[in-house]
């Protein structure tokens, strides 16, 4: 209570001050004077609370002989009307009107010390709420400026990931190229050698006997499909297929050889491409995305029907990769397990595209992804 009663003397005393300067009449500052004394004095500062009671005592005492002076006077006045109204009955009218005057300045009065009051709570009201709204501003700056440093940090986290990924891929694709080089230049050279030598003896074969012979051409056959597989890996490694005839050849080659060695039937459907060319780089990239999903689909989905589904749209490539195997858990994937999607999530991040993967165990899978061109 003391300690409720000691913050109220605290915020009175700003209002005390402000009304002393606003206050006119001498009555009034006596009665603020010895307020402002009493309530120093309820805090403990007895220097300030003895200087306004001295101010008091000075006005108080002022007052009083003013008002003995003004009792003196009122009094010769009294008598001196009463005088006159013995003599006049027009005095009794004066008389009234002079107390009709002194309500009328108590009125005033009253009306004068509900407008200080109504001021001095104004007053404070309109300081609460300045401070009020200044907190709130305050407050809504920090957090716009928290917002703008947490998206600065995102965008260079994002920045970077995105260079980095990209060097990755850069540096997969160059390392792809140098071992198709070499296998061409030395594995190639090599069997088209071997073929060549044996070629030079076929002319010497008419001493052997004829299944001797048989088996030989067998040989030359076989140093054939090396050198034909040693080709396509080339091909393949160095994306030939892509720079020549563009994505959908590609894909579509992918898709024959998948039904040529697996029973698994894939449907291969593009809208909006109408004979256009992606970027080279582009091209690559979306094939060796579509390449490892339709690798983990082979590897683990167990499924009958594949279906491969690219969209041109205006601002981007819409690419479905969906299949009717047995599905998964994308949550339950063990680290292990999951390495092959993270990798193809970081491809896709790294063309600043978005990746969406819906699968069920026992419901097949489905692969959404977005690149924007």
């Amino acid at each position: 209570m003391v300690l409720r009663q000691e913050s109220c003397v605290k915020e009175a005393i700003p209002y005390f001050l402000k009304s002393l300067g606003l206050v006119e009449s001498p009555d009034f500052q006596v009665i603020i004077l010895q307020n402002l004394s009493y309530s120093y004095a309820l805090l403990g500062n007895y220097p300030k609370a003895f200087d306004y009671n001295q101010r008091y005592n000075q006005l108080h005492d002022s007052l009083e002989a003013n008002h003995r002076a003004s009792m003196e006077l009122k009094d010769d006045y009294l008598e001196e009307m009463n005088r006159q109204v013995l003599n006049s009955k027009d005095r009794a009218l004066e008389l009234a009107q002079l107390a009709k005057l002194a309500a009328e300045n108590r009125q005033q009065n009253i009306l004068m010390i509900a407008l200080i009051v109504g001021s001095i709570l104004t007053i404070a009201t309109l300081l609460a709420i300045i401070r009020l709204y200044q907190i709130r501003q305050n407050k809504m700056q920090v957090e716009h400026k928290l917002k703008e440093k947490d998206s600065e940090i995102e965008e260079l986290l994002r920045d970077q990931e995105i260079t980095t990924l990209s060097a990755m891929l850069e540096g997969q694709e160059t390392e792809r190229t140098r071992i198709a080089q070499d296998l061409h230049d030395r594995v190639g050279s090599t069997l088209s050698l071997v073929k060549f030598n044996f070629q030079a003896l076929d002319e010497q074969m008419a001493q052997f006997k004829h299944e001797n012979k048989a088996q030989f051409v067998e040989l030359i056959k076989l140093v054939d499909v090396a050198c034909d597989e040693v080709r396509q890996v080339s091909h393949n490694i160095a994306a030939s297929m892509l720079n020549q005839f563009g994505l959908l050849t590609a894909l579509e080659n992918m898709k024959q050889a998948i039904e040529s060695g697996n029973a698994l039937k894939v449907s291969l459907v593009d809208v909006g491409f109408e004979n256009r060319r992606l970027e080279t780089s582009l091209e690559i990239a979306i094939y060796r995305i579509i390449q490892e999903l339709v690798s983990n689909v082979l590897k683990h989905a167990q499924a009958t029907e594949l279906t491969l589904q690219l969209f041109w749209r205006k601002d981007g490539i819409n690419v479905t990769v969906e299949d009717d195997g047995r599905g998964f858990d994308p949550a339950a994937l063990s680290q292990k397990a999951g390495i092959g999607l993270v990798n193809i999530r970081g491809r896709v991040r790294a063309l600043n595209g978005e990746f969406h993967i819906d699968s069920h165990p026992g419901k097949g899978t489905s692969v959404l992804i977005d690149i924007p061109l």
